[in-house]
């Protein structure tokens, strides 16, 4: 009797672990698919876009016209990017 009580409290503890691994995945999952349908070509991803100086200028993107300040679209091996461009900002941006 005292075997099958140990064993009965394992399985309930296991269950529940299980359990809430697939809940917090599965929250993740929802929440990614949310941000991802926000609007059409969002997130933006730069790729489409060239502008190599921080002057002003509006730059046209796969999710619309932008309006770059202080910014460029930058390609260096040192900028964050998610592919092969990012926007690189300075001062304020």
């Amino acid at each position: 009797m005292n075997r099958l009580l140990k064993l009965t409290i394992v399985v309930f503890s296991l269950s529940i672990i299980i359990g809430c691994n697939k809940s917090d995945e599965q929250k993740i999952y929802t929440t990614q698919q949310a941000s991802e349908a926000v609007y059409t070509g969002f997130p933006e991803t730069m790729e489409a876009g060239t502008k190599t100086s921080y002057t002003t200028a509006s730059v046209a993107l796969s999710s619309g016209s932008w309006d770059f300040n202080d910014a460029l679209i930058g390609t260096l091996s040192t900028d964050r990017k998610n592919g092969t461009k990012s926007a690189r900002i300075q001062n304020s941006g």
